[in-house]
């Protein structure tokens, strides 16, 4: 049951956000074509939908349901068909310095997979909650990632620049990272709101500083690794 949502919300959250079934964190775009009915971002919705299963079948999970299983009732029912293309734009490398990597090694049952579809039980009275591995825990001056590959960096990187982050490191393993930026030159308070969404545009995830500042590259050398702007798909 979703209520009051617009087509265009419902496009970026079942092709992008849930396109495969799992959730992918990565901030995207989603710009509407001019030729665009003005009532995919006004009109809003309430979608009650049921899965068919048959007898003895396993309910499929939330995040077929939310991506997969809406876009086919999304295509079948306003008549939604996306187009997809590569188009090389601004981008950043993440890189390794000529030092080499200084990362610390995930530690271990420091965090949890995240799984939608078998969500987390409570934590005991007096214990925190559970960490997802690679998802960024934002603090005011960085964020704090357990358990986190190299990519999920870059996705946690994208969430905070001007333009997606892609990586070269060549690195494989699972990290614990703590960036902070304090000494550079970001605000140190919290991240500001994000704007209101624009007609044909479906909000990226994560506020946008509008420049990579030195205080984020100085971070990232603490690690050994550096961001280079470049041109990627």
């Amino acid at each position: 049951s979703v209520n009051c949502i617009s087509v265009m919300t419902l496009i970026g959250q079942s092709y992008i956000l849930f396109a495969n079934g799992t959730m992918n964190l990565l901030p995207v775009n989603v710009v509407s074509l001019e030729k665009s009915p003005g009532w995919i971002n006004s009109d809003l919705y309430t979608i009650e939908a049921k899965a068919e299963t048959k007898p003895g079948q396993a309910l499929p999970g939330q995040g077929m349901m939310l991506g997969p299983m809406m876009q086919a009732l999304l295509e079948d029912r306003f008549g939604v068909k996306v187009h997809r293309e590569v188009r090389q734009v601004p981008v950043y490398e993440l890189t390794v310095g000529k030092g080499g990597p200084r990362l610390h090694t995930a530690a271990e049952d420091g965090c949890v997979v995240q799984n939608l579809d078998q969500p987390l039980p409570p934590p005991a009275r007096g214990q925190a909650p559970r960490i997802f591995c690679g998802m960024a825990l934002i603090t005011n001056n960085g964020f704090d990632l357990r358990g986190a590959t190299m990519e999920q960096l870059c996705t946690a990187l994208s969430g905070r620049v001007d333009r997606r982050v892609i990586d070269k490191t060549g690195v494989s393993g699972a990290f614990d990272i703590h960036l902070d930026w304090s000494n550079g030159d970001l605000p140190s308070g919290p991240a500001p709101p994000p704007p209101p969404p624009q007609p044909g545009i479906f909000p990226a995830t994560g506020p946008d500083p509008g420049e990579v500042t030195a205080g984020i590259r100085a971070a990232l050398q603490n690690f050994g690794l550096k961001l280079e702007p470049a041109r990627g798909p």
